[in-house]
């Protein structure tokens, strides 16, 4: 059972990696594809007012927020992975490989040595 679950963290760990890089192409795609052009609608990019200076902060604050997207969809999928490794492959050797209490001596049952 665990490692069904194992199995599906990866998965989403490797759709929000996806995910991550999408957002990260469409906040650098704001920031570096910028055209405005004072004669012609059709050919603006990423152009929203009149003033390339509003488009600038327009264009940056976008950047930042889809740089912030991709960053915290990298951290949860760094986080999914390591939790499905942990589910998929450690947890089961984990459970083969543990020592039992009672194996090892008891400090009760050792004796100081005598002055």
């Amino acid at each position: 059972m665990k490692q069904k679950i194992g199995k599906a963290m990866i998965v989403v760990a490797a759709i929000l990696i996806v995910t991550s890089c999408i957002f990260l192409y469409k906040g650098f795609d704001k920031k570096n594809n910028y055209k405005y052009s004072e004669y012609s609608l059709i050919e603006d990019v990423n152009a929203y007012v009149g003033g390339d200076a509003y488009n600038y902060i327009i264009n940056g604050t976008y950047f930042t927020g889809f740089v912030v997207l991709a960053g915290f969809a990298f951290i949860g999928a760094c986080i999914f992975c390591v939790v499905g490794i942990y589910f998929y492959f450690i947890d089961e050797t984990i459970k083969d490989n543990q020592v039992s209490i009672s194996s090892f001596p008891s400090v009760a049952e050792e004796k100081l040595p005598e002055i």
